[in-house]
């Protein structure tokens, strides 16, 4: 009695969830039916079958041989635990199964001697997950892996490997943590000893690939649109340690695009080609309240510095360098491109800016109008920019156009003609000077070469409303002194200047008032000599 090629080769692969099998190598179950050329079941009989492990394809490289004696049962079938076999060679938990596809070939001796008939082969589906894992235990219905797996570094050991192969759209590996406690889906740590130096990742997500769609190293969604209350998260970073930097979500955009290119001249609708971008945040289309990237800064001491959000762009290209960019365009209600708001007693900066002047042009802030940049204010016209409030220059100020002040009368009360202009102006001493520092005294920028003017505390005991006292803050590095022992460490200190400023604006008036009176004089005098010279 002999069996064929065709003998029905029925493949279960079966999960052990036991203390014996909690360590590599485990097994899993076989089971199949021998039957004879005409069909009838070999029953109660003893047999050899032999497996083999056969990597890639079918008739691919036979990696691992084992032999089995069993005999069959009344109705034919009989069991195997693969992997518990006598091997012939290596063994079986030195197969890497997320290495590559592998098939089972199977042969038989119905004698229960060594001449095998080859049965064929069939693919792996389901084992290598179930090896690689370490181990699968049922614990009130949840699946465990051991709390510790030992790896040696200096083979690269990996605790799991999944590999997923195929034309369809799958998921590698997908954790669901559901409780009423604190749920965690995945935690990473990363740990390294004091005198590690190297970089430590405890979540690390790498998409490449060849395709043209997105492609997302790490992604987050919290999505819940039933929910109320608490936030959600798709992303949380946080950072907290005592080192020098402390990163809760770092993005670098780098490479060299898609191969876009667009040449200087041929750019449409601000399109320069490919891009790359470090972190993008988007905000839309809510009824209420949307934030595509906040900042925020926590900070008691004060002497120390706290950036919400910080911008640099530092190339030697001879194109673009945008430390921060911001549009705010086609909203019906509102668009904000940067606002700033700033609540306190001393040094609060809606924004600040430096300028270098040994650039060939150096702007602070370039404001056009039609845009959407807007300084607190509302417009009503097109204005470049609007002000609530008073407005500081450390600087020569140039404008093409008109200057103007508010002077409608519907704004005004307790008007009231000036007295004695004449008196006023004659009490004013105008000279000529130059400034300090030729151009730069204690940070403050100050006009060069020679200026014509008033001096603030001179006009101040006549006019003392036109006379504004002003502070001006600085740093000076200190060398000596001031808690600096001689030959330590310098140190930078803040400085306050006062300094007084004059409204030149309002003195005009004095002046008109001043020439009309004098005007008077004059009429009153000629009006004299002509009634002299009629009594002659």
């Amino acid at each position: 009695m002999k069996i064929v090629k065709t003998l029905l080769f029925s493949l279960m692969m079966l999960f052990f969830a036991s203390d014996v099998l909690a360590q590599v190598p485990q097994s899993f179950s076989y089971q199949a039916v021998a039957r004879d050329a005409s069909g009838e079941v070999i029953a109660n009989s003893p047999i050899s079958v032999q497996v083999k492990v056969v990597r890639g394809t079918e008739d691919g490289d036979v990696i691992y041989i084992e032999t089995h004696n069993v005999t069959t049962s009344a109705i034919g079938s009989f069991s195997l635990e693969i992997g518990a076999g006598t091997p012939a060679g290596s063994t079986f938990g030195s197969i890497d199964w997320a290495l590559d596809t592998y098939f089972l070939a199977l042969a038989v001796d119905v004698t229960g001697g060594t001449t095998y008939v080859d049965l064929g082969a069939t693919k792996v589906l389901s084992v290598p997950f179930a090896l690689v894992s370490q181990r699968s235990l049922e614990t009130d219905g949840a699946a465990e892996f051991p709390s510790n797996v030992l790896l040696n570094a200096d083979e690269g050991d990996t605790t799991v490997v999944i590999r997923t192969i195929g034309s369809k759209s799958l998921t590698g590996l997908r954790v669901s943590a559901e409780t009423t406690d604190l749920n965690r889906g995945i935690t990473g740590a990363a740990v390294s000893t004091p005198e590690n130096a190297r970089d430590q990742y405890g979540i690390q997500g790498l998409a490449t690939g060849t395709g043209t769609g997105q492609q997302f190293g790490v992604f987050g969604s919290a999505v819940n649109f039933d929910g109320t209350g608490a936030r959600r998260y798709g992303m949380y970073g946080q950072a907290g340690s005592q080192a020098v930097e402390n990163i809760g979500v770092f993005g670098i955009g780098l490479g060299v695009g898609n191969g876009q290119i667009v040449l200087p001249g041929e750019e449409v609708n601000n399109n320069i080609g490919s891009v790359n971008v470090g972190v993008v945040g988007f905000a839309s289309q809510n009824t209420n309240y949307n934030l595509g990237i906040r900042g925020r800064v926590y900070g008691t001491a004060g002497a120390r510095i706290n950036v919400g959000a910080q911008g640099f762009a530092e190339v030697n290209a001879s194109g673009a360098n945008v430390g921060v960019e911001s549009y705010a365009m086609n909203s019906q209600t509102s668009n904000t491109g940067y606002f700033a708001s700033v609540n306190g007693s001393a040094d609060n900066y809606g924004m600040r800016m430096y300028v270098d002047r040994n650039g060939s042009k150096s702007v602070g802030a370039e404001i056009h109008a039609d845009t959407a940049l807007y300084l607190h204010g509302y417009t009503f016209s097109h204005y470049g920019a609007t002000f609530n409030g008073s407005v500081q220059v450390n600087g020569n100020l140039a404008y093409s156009g008109s200057l103007t002040n508010t002077s409608d009368r519907n704004l005004k009360e307790n008007v009231r003609l000036l007295d004695n202009a004449l008196g006023v102006v004659m009490q004013l001493r105008p000279t000529s000077y130059t400034f300090r520092g030729n151009g730069n005294y204690n940070g403050l920028a100050l006009s060069t070469g020679q200026r014509y003017g008033l001096i603030a505390q001179e006009v101040e005991t006549i006019l003392p409303a036109l006379v504004q006292n002003n502070v001006h803050r600085y740093e000076e590095v200190i060398a000596d002194g001031e808690g600096v022992a001689p030959g330590g460490e310098a140190k930078t200190v803040t400085r306050e200047m006062e300094y007084k400023s004059l409204n030149y604006t309002e003195m005009i008036p004095f002046l008109i008032k001043a020439m009309q009176e004098q005007q008077e004089m004059i009429e009153k005098l000629q009006k004299e000599i002509e009634d002299l010279k009629r009594d002659k």
